[in-house]
């Protein structure tokens, strides 16, 4: 009975702590790091996650980067780097797109795993800005915690899983060959709510510093905003908003030294019962696939396409009027198109971030095919060949002396 009190109490600790402040994963980067890079300049990208007193059983993670602006920096043909005691399965390297899983070997390690990719700014890249961005729908960690008790041996190193996807995190770069100033980052890499609650307008990017949240009714008490720092300890963590009304102003400062970012954020409250949220229904672009799949919840999706192509065929299905912007003269790196979904009340955006490639994509550890259903169909046939062979000499062979038969009578 001791042994079942003491794993019920351990686990509705764990549910409520979970509840009150939920497990997440995103991407940032060093403290002291330079906001402001050149050619040749490198930077660390680092996995991590808000609980990272609690072990990592194992986890995916799909990174996009503009390829014209960053390149991966192996070591020993190594592109991630990672503590011992966990290894990296599966990674596959297309141009502008890293993904990697990774799996926990040494099951002693209970503390989460310090995971990066080292990156450098290519020789000829251009002047501008730029992100590098976690796929959220594609990645998660499965990560894990111990009840432990002192009193009884058999409830020691007791392991629970937790699976969560990631954010859609995205840390911010200036790159300017011309300058020798140094600015540390001070910005958010994320910015959300709860989709039961409302969403954010316009989607979050961290250069971006006013944003409205719409709230489906005014029935909440309270709103829960997630707010994460692109380095550790800017000032802001998640953030929670009591006494709901409209065209509430709020301020995050996220800070990193003497730098610091303030965003504005507004409340909107709708007063109008029937709501009414536009969106699409379907989105799809013919003879390509989005890195993510479709939910009309997500409003940033990724495509890669050759140099050939110059604007897209985009297929969508929606209750709502729709206009579409930015889908013309595709240029060689990174475009963005814009989706309008719009009702009398608000505009929803959707946004397909296309990277146009020179060179075809290669994967660099190409999925190797499983032949085994191959010769499996051709013995099959083989086996099959003679049967049918015999079958229709059988039948011929019947056929024959039917009529033979048939002839005989009738003489």
């Amino acid at each position: 009975m001791k042994k079942i009190l003491f794993l019920l109490f351990s686990f509705l600790t764990f549910i409520n702590v979970i509840y009150a402040d939920p497990l997440y994963c995103y991407i940032n980067k060093d403290k002291d790091e330079n906001m402001i890079l050149k050619s040749n300049d490198e930077i660390n990208v680092y996995f991590k996650s808000n609980f990272e007193h609690y072990g990592l059983k194992d986890a995916k993670f799909q990174l996009y980067y503009d390829p014209y602006i960053f390149e991966i920096v192996s070591n020993d043909d190594k592109y991630i780097n990672i503590d011992e005691g966990f290894k990296i399965n599966n990674i596959k390297k297309y141009s502008s797109i890293i993904e990697f899983e990774v799996e926990r070997v040494n099951q002693e390690i209970i503390t989460y795993p310090s995971i990066y990719i080292k990156f450098k700014v290519r020789e000829d890249a251009k002047n501008g800005k730029t992100t590098i961005e976690l796929i959220d729908n594609n990645s998660y960690v499965n990560q894990v915690y111990f009840t432990n008790s002192s009193d009884n041996e058999e409830l020691m190193d007791t392991e629970n899983y937790v699976k969560k996807e990631c954010f859609n995190s995205k840390l911010y770069y200036e790159i300017n060959n011309d300058s020798n100033d140094i600015k540390k980052d001070s910005h958010l890499t994320y910015i959300g709510i709860d989709g039961d609650s409302g969403f954010i307008s316009p989607f979050f990017s961290p250069d971006v510093l006013n944003y409205d949240i719409h709230l489906y009714n005014s029935d909440n008490d309270r709103v829960y905003l997630q707010a994460i720092c692109s380095i550790q300890d800017c000032g802001v963590d998640d953030y929670t908003i009591d006494e709901i009304k409209n065209n509430k102003k709020i301020s995050l400062v996220s800070k990193n030294g003497e730098d610091e970012t303030k965003y504005n954020l507004t409340l909107v409250v709708d007063d109008y019962e029937d709501y009414s949220y536009p969106s699409l229904t379907s989105l799809k672009v013919l003879h390509y696939d989005f890195l993510e799949k479709f939910d009309s919840w997500t409003n940033t999706y990724h495509l890669i396409v050759p140099q050939s192509v110059n604007d897209l065929s985009i297929d969508y299905e929606s209750d709502f009027d729709v206009k579409i912007d930015g889908n013309e003269n595709l240029q060689i790196g990174q475009n963005v198109i814009v989706i309008s979904v719009s009702n009398e009340n608000y505009t929803n955006k959707y946004y397909i971030v296309v990277q146009k490639e020179k060179e075809e994509i290669i994967v660099e550890e190409p999925v190797k095919e499983d032949k085994t259903d191959t010769k499996t169909i051709e013995r099959i046939t083989d086996k099959k060949m003679p049967n049918i062979i015999v079958g229709l000499l059988l039948l011929i062979t019947l056929i024959l002396i039917t009529v033979f038969i048939i002839k005989n009578k009738e003489d």
